[in-house]
């Protein structure tokens, strides 16, 4: 499956969407999770795609599902993270 560069970016708007869940800024979260933070920075501003590997650990942390994160499917999300994501919207 092909990834536009438009998919990158809303992959990328749903991983800023994570971080601000956790109050950090984008330096302490690339930090926390082991991520150099121009890499991450590339990654939210949807200049490249998340490895696998990386969404991996997001989603081991915070209970996030990889649909979400590929996809957008909110289905299985922790309630916690739904309410902050939709007072934000």
């Amino acid at each position: 499956m092909d990834k536009t560069p438009k998919q990158f970016q809303e992959i990328g708007e749903r991983l800023r969407k994570i971080r601000e869940h956790t109050g950090l800024n984008q330096q302490e979260f690339a930090e926390k999770h082991g991520f150099n933070r121009t890499r991450y920075n590339h990654w939210e501003n949807g200049i490249r795609r998340i490895s696998l590997d990386c969404a991996y650990v997001i989603r081991e942390t915070y209970d996030i599902t990889l649909d979400y994160i590929y996809l957008g499917r909110e289905a299985g999300l922790p309630q916690t993270f739904l309410h902050s994501i939709s007072k934000k919207s």
